[in-house]
């Protein structure tokens, strides 16, 4: 969990907010995913270090849905933790398979994440409905 520590730990520096760190280092690993996704055989190793790094992320977010101070309701870490299993197999299956074409929806999941831990889905939808 080394490379997803240090993000964290860059991120943290930062001032940030526990959210906003949350967000950003969630949009550094979709940015590393796309930009693996959109690569060349011959960069089979920058898909599996942005894999990588998107599982440590993961591995880190599933570990604290368990904490028990954790003040999610229990169906959003029901829900997060059963996305969590979808972001694992779908990882595996990446390494595995060096398929290019697994990365764009783990990168989605990772941005519509950051987004709602910014709130930016509630402010456009209180944009649209005006």
């Amino acid at each position: 969990m080394h490379a997803a520590a240090q993000a964290y730990g860059r991120v943290a520096r930062s001032g940030l907010t526990a959210r906003q760190l949350e967000a950003e280092v969630l949009t550094q690993c979709a940015v590393d995913l796309e930009a693996a996704a959109s690569g060349t055989r011959s960069s089979d190793d920058r898909l599996l270090a942005a894999v990588e790094r998107n599982r440590q992320l993961w591995s880190i977010l599933a570990m604290s849905l368990r904490d028990p101070g954790n003040p999610l309701p229990e169906s959003m870490k029901e829900s997060l933790t059963g996305l969590a299993r979808f972001v694992f197999a779908r990882t595996y299956r990446a390494a595995e398979t060096l398929d290019r074409s697994l990365l764009p929806p783990l990168a989605s999941i990772n941005r519509h994440i950051a987004a709602g831990l910014l709130g930016q889905h509630r402010e456009k939808s209180k944009g649209d409905s005006e």
